[in-house]
């Protein structure tokens, strides 16, 4: 299934979901401290201040929250959910940087057919078709690190933290103040198995997996995490820690996660 399909198939399946009173509450706040908080961060003087961890507190006492400024990927990039992803930490950083100049320095390649073998690049070195068409697939965390340490100042750097689970990510870098770019899927639905091609660099087999999404991770609490969201406009969304500890499992626990260098 590619992301096209997804797209519809979530959609009818966001239609049937009903979200608890909490979580459209704390959308709609948080959504609203999102838009705030991007005002004036169009600069690296701008970043946000070292937090303080919290002291022998239990996780059903802690609940942290980041305010991330978002970008909905609808109309602008359908399948660049990373590229969105990745802008709105660097606005966040307070680092100016739009999709046209992103996609500039971010290498693109798309599949081909060579006789009867289709033929594609390495998502780790290389955005794989194009991410203004539906029927694009995406890039991994080496690119993407690659690609933002292009924008960033040297007193900020980019790290490719693959192999990290979730609990870990959110517990390690949430209480720093610094939000995490991690691999799931849309709507956390179960991935699927996608297009497979042959890698030009090394002559493996290599198959997508259908419904791959990257999203920001900005909050937790005892029971779940907040992401936001590039696709369709969602925003800031929650799920239940089960359910994306297994989604970002059987995406590889693909993550990066932009820190202060001192």
């Amino acid at each position: 299934m590619d992301k096209k399909e997804c797209k519809n198939a979530a959609r009818n399946q966001k239609a049937r979901r009903a979200e608890s009173f909490k979580k459209r509450m704390l959308h709609v706040i948080a959504g609203i401290l999102c838009s705030l908080s991007a005002i004036g961060l169009t600069s690296a003087a701008s970043i946000p201040p070292e937090a303080e961890v919290p002291q022998q507190m239990s996780s059903q006492q802690t609940m942290i929250q980041l305010t991330v400024p978002y970008i909905s990927q609808e109309n602008l990039l359908p399948t660049g959910c990373e590229i969105v992803s990745a802008l709105r930490l660097l606005h966040y950083w307070g680092v100016p940087a739009s999709s046209e100049k992103f996609l500039e320095r971010l290498p693109q390649e798309p599949l081909k057919q060579v006789g009867n073998t289709l033929v594609g690049p390495n998502p780790d070195h290389t955005f794989v078709g194009d991410p203004h068409d539906e029927q694009g697939y995406g890039c991994y965390p080496p690119v993407l690190v690659q690609t933002i340490n292009t924008f960033l100042p040297s007193l900020l750097q980019a790290y490719d933290t693959t192999g990290t689970p979730l609990p870990t990510l959110a517990k390690t870098y949430l209480p720093k103040n610094e939000p995490v770019l991690v691999w799931a899927t849309i709507d956390m639905k179960p991935p699927t198995q996608g297009t497979t091609w042959t890698l030009q660099d090394s002559g493996a087999s290599f198959t997508w997996s259908g419904g791959e999404h990257c999203l920001v991770l900005c909050g937790y609490d005892a029971a779940g995490y907040w992401f936001n969201d590039p696709y369709d406009s969602n925003g800031l969304v929650y799920w239940d820690k089960e359910t994306a500890d297994l989604r970002c499992r059987q995406m590889g626990l693909r993550s990066a996660v932009i820190r202060r260098t001192s």
